[in-house]
């Protein structure tokens, strides 16, 4: 497991921190997402797109879920 690990932060370019931190975005990014869709699932005029917008910043890519929809940073 950490020879893996290691082979993989390796791949990634990274350090442990910095590869935790992109980790955890994503997860966090995925964790919004799911209660944005149970929320429309309840009341479908709320997050109309909220779900979906965040899964298409998923598929865009790291670059767009590790920076800021807002400001780009």
């Amino acid at each position: 497991m950490l020879r893996s690990s290691r082979e993989h932060l390796n791949e990634a370019k990274e350090s442990y921190f910095e590869h935790q931190g992109v980790a955890f975005r994503y997860g966090w990014t995925c964790l919004q997402a799911a209660i944005m869709a149970f929320i429309h699932g309840v009341i479908p005029g709320a997050y109309k797109t909220g779900a979906s917008d965040l899964v298409k910043r998923l598929s865009a890519g790291r670059r767009a879920v590790t920076t800021s929809p807002q400001t780009g940073e």
